[in-house]
């Protein structure tokens, strides 16, 4: 089963979605490890633009819900990691990856949130899917929910949505206790 972590951080400062979108997309200046990127993308935002146009957009909702009088955090960082046994279910196939996190943003945006995704492959964490959540509601202009609750809602519905994209049933051994007589 895959796991949702929260990345923890206090993500107040005006560079705090810059920050954290360019890790994501790795885009960052100087970036030494955009080969770990499989690919980005995002709901709420442009899926087919410049990072820095995604930022912009996170940084529009912000301004007109008042986030520099409100001040507080400017975004959420979560990773959804992706077993090598998980990734064989789905076939080793990146495009399901792709469209399972797609998918996944959706949880995000029918929720009112901005959301930048980033599909990484680590040698030593392996496959795994950042999250960038704006932190302010397109709609309602309310904080976004890291509850407990929250998180084990998004963690049930991100591993419903894997299981969706499985192509590979589990092995099953049957004993055999059948005399042979």
């Amino acid at each position: 089963m895959g796991e949702l972590i929260n990345i923890k951080g206090a993500y107040k400062n005006k560079d705090a979605v810059s920050n954290v979108i360019k890790y994501v997309t790795r885009t960052r200046e100087n970036e030494t490890r955009h080969n770990e990127l499989i690919s980005y993308g995002g709901a709420g935002v442009s899926n087919y633009t410049e990072p820095m146009q995604m930022i912009h957009m996170f940084d529009t909702i912000q301004k007109l819900h008042g986030i520099n009088y409100r001040k507080g955090r400017r975004i959420f960082h979560e990773v959804f990691s992706i077993t090598d046994n998980e990734f064989k279910r789905l076939g080793c196939c990146m495009d399901a990856v792709n469209q399972m996190a797609l998918e996944m943003c959706m949880e995000y945006y029918n929720d009112g949130f901005q959301v930048v995704y980033g599909i990484h492959w680590e040698e030593t964490k392996k496959l795994h899917i950042h999250f960038a959540a704006n932190a302010v509601s397109f709609v309602t202009g309310k904080k976004f929910d890291t509850s407990v609750t929250g998180n084990l809602y998004r963690k049930q519905k991100f591993n419903e949505i894997m299981k969706k994209y499985y192509r590979h049933k589990p092995a099953i051994y049957f004993y055999n206790n059948i005399d042979n007589k």
